[in-house]
């Protein structure tokens, strides 16, 4: 397993050869595909250059097996995207990765806190004891066509969401 921070990550750690091994993992992932795919690659290089980064990695006979990218800030580390190649799955190489992200950044970082982020997925409750909501606001100009399409998506997404998720016969 390898933790790249961009700060102190050993040889052969640069950004690029960590987004390589994160984006082979997703690729091969049951994730669909980033709707901005310059995202990502911005993200991991701007945080590591700041020092907020921490990407795990773990490899299965030399090839990425599965990826997290961890941010920290203020105390807290929060877990923003991971993912594992599918094919790999009866190793749980995501909980593996999981388990030692979570001893890496608690005896190695100033944090008091782990977040999972953002979603209600059933399998963070396997990993920390308390839940807590978070709330935000949005808001748009409905008199611009770029506003009023975030406003239609923000208010019929829900409606939209029960009716795809109603059983069908």
């Amino acid at each position: 397993m390898h933790f790249y921070s961009g700060v102190d990550s050993g040889p052969g750690a640069e950004p690029a050869t960590a987004l390589a091994a994160y984006q082979q993992v997703y690729a091969a992932s049951w994730k669909e595909a980033e709707p901005y795919p310059a995202f990502i690659p911005t993200l991991i290089q701007r945080l590591a250059e700041d020092g907020s980064l921490r990407l795990g990695l773990l490899s299965l006979d030399g090839q990425p097996a599965a990826a997290q990218i961890w941010l920290l800030a203020g105390g807290r580390a929060t877990i923003f995207k991971l993912a594992y190649d599918e094919a790999q799955s009866r190793w749980s190489v995501g909980s593996l990765l999981t388990a030692w992200m979570f001893r890496q950044v608690l005896e190695h970082e100033p944090v008091a806190e782990i977040d999972f982020g953002r979603h209600d997925d059933p399998y963070k409750r396997d990993w920390l004891p308390e839940r807590r909501e978070h709330w935000g606001l949005i808001a748009y100009r409905r008199d611009r066509l770029g506003g009023l399409a975030i406003g239609l998506r923000h208010a019929l997404a829900p409606r939209l969401k029960r009716l795809w998720q109603q059983p069908r016969d």
